[in-house]
């Protein structure tokens, strides 16, 4: 049974573990759990809700127009993740005990009760993720950013710069929209669904981001540079031109690099692996 199990959870995932223990928690009359569930997610979409109103859809962004960030905005994105750092820890923390005990049963020790143990820490992780989203909503208000800021700078600063994958994260499916359909997969093809998604959202980001920023190029009192302008011309084509494309992979303009230099042990040290697939999920959608 051990090795059926795990492979049930694999491509099942997280969500869907959640989803079978509430309906067993249900089933015994266990109310309580599922509705402090459910309002845990209404006031995290409450709290993102107050972002988006102060500070547009994530893809209605604007770069600097000189392309460098300035010190107060990189000190503003750390302390956001400084804010996120506690409930990011839980949720890792959480996410590793499922990978353990999916790696137990593949080595033959796994049973019924196990397998409820499993899917009962990831019941439990629902909460911790919508703490997440509501305690970053929050710290995103204090800190004047909005999502697409936010987006921008964790794209640049993780995956262009710092060279992080878009497939980081849990081995196994932890958003529903990781994959396609109810088929096992094994953890390459969870990779590889997720790097695909996630590359697939940032690029659209990104092209519509990056499409603000030439469309200030061409005002008439720009501040924007002659080099920056032509630095954002390329990279629209270039993302226009590769759906699978990480902005500006083989390296950032010589400005925005500038801006991050003397940050990057803090943004290294800032980064959470297992909790990449969950960082982007609000500034992806307008």
């Amino acid at each position: 049974m051990g090795n059926d199990a795990s492979k049930w959870l694999m491509g099942c995932g997280i969500g869907c573990a959640a989803l079978v223990l509430i309906l067993v928690v249900v089933g015994l009359g266990s109310y309580w759990l599922v509705k402090d569930t459910i309002e845990d997610f209404e006031e995290m979409g409450r709290t993102v809700s107050e972002v988006k109103e102060a500070y547009g859809a994530p893809g209605s962004f604007v770069p600097e127009p000189g392309g460098k960030l300035t010190p107060e905005r990189v000190e503003a994105f750390l302390q956001v993740r400084d804010a996120t750092f506690p409930i990011r820890e839980e949720i890792a923390e959480s996410l590793k005990t499922v990978m353990s005990g999916i790696d137990t049963m593949e080595d033959g020790g796994g049973s019924f009760f196990g397998i409820l143990r499993i899917i009962g820490t990831g019941a439990g992780a629902l909460p911790k993720i919508a703490a997440f989203h509501r305690v970053r909503a929050q710290a995103l208000l204090d800190e004047k950013m909005g999502l697409g800021e936010y987006g921008y700078l964790y794209v640049l600063v993780y995956y262009s710069w710092l060279g992080k994958s878009p497939s980081d994260g849990p081995p196994f499916t932890l958003l529903n929209r990781d994959h396609d359909d109810d088929d096992m997969e094994s953890e390459e093809e969870v990779r590889a669904r997720r790097k695909h998604r996630i590359q697939r959202e940032v690029r659209k980001l990104f092209i519509s981001i990056l499409e603000n920023g030439t469309e200030s190029c061409r005002q008439p009192d720009t501040e924007a540079s002659d080099g920056w302008c032509e630095a954002l011309d390329a990279e629209l084509e270039a993302l226009r031109n590769d759906p699978g494309r990480i902005p500006w992979q083989e390296g950032l303009p010589g400005a925005l690099e500038e801006s991050l230099a003397a940050y990057r042990g803090e943004l290294d040290q800032s980064y959470s692996e297992l909790m990449n697939p969950l960082e982007l999920m609000e500034s992806m959608h307008d």
